[in-house]
């Protein structure tokens, strides 16, 4: 009593917790080895490339080998040009002031009050996915081309589209991150259903459900030479440098004369591509509720979701865009230095344009010319140009035949008019497209 309290027992030692179970492969076996091969054959072009995740990492390996079937001849080909055009086009600096911005939405893009006039995107957002889970990106292509291109030059669309395909891939990446991550933590916890088959790996690749409305878009876009080689250079490079980023796209309000356009441009795009799109008329609504619930479907496409249209806003940066190490941003620093920043370059150009105006009297506006108007004799010569071309002269009079054999001829006899007509069009398809390429070679 009144002395010191008794000393507590100590407490015993607690045993050091087990080391955690390591977790199955990410890839399965074949896809491993196929990713191995491919970083092995492309050493030397990614030890000089920029090192963003998801241009080099394997998540873009794996989109490549996936999209050519663990074809890792074919893979390595396609990175190698793949880099050489990023460099070359600039993309990277696009990509890094895409982080540097901290962009979401398409309000931050350059030039976006001119484009949102021609072209309005809703781009990608954990607020709207189909049944599968895969983000929803909406696009509209509903313009004049003589006034798209009065305003802006096709470098300016191209810039603006590789700004939204960068934008698209880090908002992906970054939910492929955070997936990854709770599949991750939920196989620690012991979670049956988070492991995955046997044979099989667990990595995420998101992907995107693209809509197309082409609903208001003019003959201009076929007439228009700049525009033709505009559409076909944004398709190709959109197939051949973004592989599987693209899980389904329909095209809704699809113009008939579109639908026979779409023939020759998917010639473009990788075939893997080309099986992804359905093109559909303007009953599009029960197509797109095979995808997507209809509290998901924006409100302008026929479904119950308001809140999802081209005005809206991007999601937070601190969820939507990935997290950069210590090392990408040194890179991104150095590419955003003077004088290298597109939006910098952006800004210069249109100082100049508005200079060069008010020198000359003129008001400052940025507008531009165009070599190509459309006009009547436009719309004939494009009309001649494609008949001589024999392609869609083989379409057309095939489409007519069958039509022709639909109207009057019935059962049997019909079935073997129209089995003829098609023999007749695949035989004379080939030399077509020859005669078409032999054309185009004399007008160069």
């Amino acid at each position: 009593r009144g002395g010191k309290p008794a000393a507590k027992p100590p407490a015993p030692e607690q045993a050091p917790l087990p080391p955690l179970p390591p977790l199955p492969p990410k890839w399965s076996e074949a896809e491993l080895a196929a990713m191995n091969d491919l970083r092995h054959a492309l050493e030397p072009e990614i030890s000089h490339a920029v090192p963003f995740p998801e241009v080099v990492g394997e998540r873009r390996l794996m989109r490549y080998l996936r999209g050519h079937k663990l074809d890792v001849a074919a893979c390595s080909e396609k990175m190698r040009r793949m880099l050489v055009w990023r460099k070359e086009a600039g993309i990277d600096a696009i990509r890094a002031d895409i982080i540097s911005s901290r962009i979401t939405g398409p309000q931050s893009l350059p030039r976006y009050e001119d484009m949102h006039s021609i072209y309005p995107i809703y781009l990608p957002s954990r607020r709207c996915v189909d049944l599968k889970g895969n983000l929803v990106t909406i696009e509209r292509f509903a313009f004049s081309v003589e006034q798209a291109l009065h305003v802006l030059g096709p470098e300016d669309i191209l810039q603006y589209h590789f700004y939204v395909m960068e934008l698209k891939t880090l908002i992906l990446e970054r939910l492929c991150d955070d997936m990854d991550a709770e599949r991750a933590a939920a196989m620690r916890r012991g979670e049956a259903d988070a492991f995955p088959a046997e044979g099989e790996g667990w990595g995420a690749l998101a992907r995107l459900n693209v809509i197309r409305d082409f609903k208001g878009l003019q003959l201009g876009a076929l007439t228009n030479s700049t525009c033709r080689a505009l559409i076909l250079d944004i398709v190709k490079s959109t197939s051949d440098y973004y592989p599987e980023l693209m899980a389904s796209c329909a095209m809704i309000n699809v113009p008939q004369i579109f639908s026979g356009a779409w023939r020759v441009i998917r010639n473009v795009c990788e075939k893997a591509t080309v099986e992804k799109i359905s093109i559909v008329g303007r009953n599009f609504v029960p197509e797109l509720l095979k995808r997507m619930e209809s509290r998901q479907l924006p409100g302008f496409l026929g479904g119950d979701n308001p809140e999802i249209t081209f005005d809206a806003l991007g999601e937070d940066p601190d969820i939507a865009l990935p997290v950069d190490s210590a090392t990408v941003k040194r890179f991104c620093d150095e590419l955003l230095s003077e004088g290298t920043s597109p939006r910098a370059r952006i800004s210069a150009a249109e100082e100049k344009s508005f200079s060069d105006a008010a020198g000359k009297g003129g008001s400052g506006s940025q507008t531009r010319t165009t070599q190509e108007v459309i006009t009547a004799w436009s719309v004939l010569a494009w009309a001649v140009r494609t008949l001589l071309s024999h392609v869609m002269f083989a379409f057309a009079t095939a489409y007519t035949a069958l039509k022709f054999a639909n109207a009057f001829f019935f059962g049997p006899l019909r079935d073997m008019v129209a089995a003829m007509v098609l023999v007749v069009f695949a035989w004379s398809l080939p030399g077509a497209v020859n005669k078409s390429v032999s054309v185009e070679k004399r007008s160069g």
